[in-house]
């Protein structure tokens, strides 16, 4: 059994590997069934300022990552923003 910093830090580990994001925090994680479910809040380059040759400034963005019940990701998703059902009680 995976204890709860495990994989959080598991998650973090995973977003700065996949994506360009460095500075990432876990805003929300819980386990559902065998299943854990994090919401990671990041910030980015952004990439419209970036190809006009704009200084670049970060724009905040938020990733959903699943994690089996092996310490396996088996799911993560990009988001613009973050949807009112992630960062509250269900």
């Amino acid at each position: 059994m995976s204890s709860i910093i495990e994989i959080k830090e598991l998650v973090i580990k995973f977003i700065k590997e996949n994506t360009p994001s460095q500075d990432v925090t876990v805003i929300k994680l819980e386990k559902k069934a065998a299943d854990w479910h994090a919401v990671v809040e990041s910030y980015e380059d952004d990439a419209f300022l970036k190809a006009m040759g704009y200084p670049p400034k970060k724009k905040r963005v938020f990733y959903t990552v699943v994690v089996g019940g092996g310490q396996e990701i088996v799911s993560f998703n990009r988001k613009n923003e973050l949807d009112k059902g992630d960062d509250s009680d269900e």
